[in-house]
């Protein structure tokens, strides 16, 4: 048998049933019935904000088992210029796949704010040449001045 909808259940069953709540118990048992119901109608229904949605997948995203899922989802929460995606990118850096850490590092440099940039400024310091490179970028479009970050043969510039 399949099954109805929510929003077929609650005009024939739901309304009658709270007509009998509400003669039986009074307002404010009623009200409270009410707004039980109405939250957990509201989060079955779909309410919920389409983009904080899509912002849970994809911290979820950050911790998959796949490379490219978790690379997607550090690229798609800094498209998305959420503040509440920093804490998830954050640690996204400390990632075993470059393409990760990478996209990481440019999403913070989307979202910037204080800890964006403090995350980045470590990153100055990785083993890592292309994410050095790739975090003096970000800081350098967030109107951060940073030293230079160090050669590919990880000795600093010299001159």
């Amino acid at each position: 048998m399949p099954q109805k909808p929510l929003a077929n259940l609650l005009p024939r069953i739901l309304v009658p049933a709270l007509r009998k709540i509400l003669l039986w118990a009074g307002a404010a048992v009623f009200a409270a019935v009410f707004l039980s119901i109405g939250w957990v109608a509201g989060s079955r229904l779909g309410a919920e904000d389409p983009a904080a949605r899509k912002m849970a997948r994809n911290i979820e995203g950050l911790e998959s088992s796949k490379v490219f899922e978790r690379a997607f989802a550090a690229h798609d929460l800094g498209e998305a210029g959420d503040a509440r995606a920093v804490e998830p990118l954050i640690k996204a850096l400390r990632d075993p796949a470059d393409a990760v850490r990478f996209n990481a590092v440019e999403a913070l440099g989307l979202l910037g704010g204080p800890r964006s940039v403090a995350a980045l400024k470590r990153c100055i310091e990785d083993k890592s040449p292309e994410l050095r490179t790739r975090a003096a970028a970000a800081l350098e479009g967030l109107g951060e001045k940073t030293a230079s970050p160090s050669s590919a043969d990880g000795n600093p510039p010299s001159g």
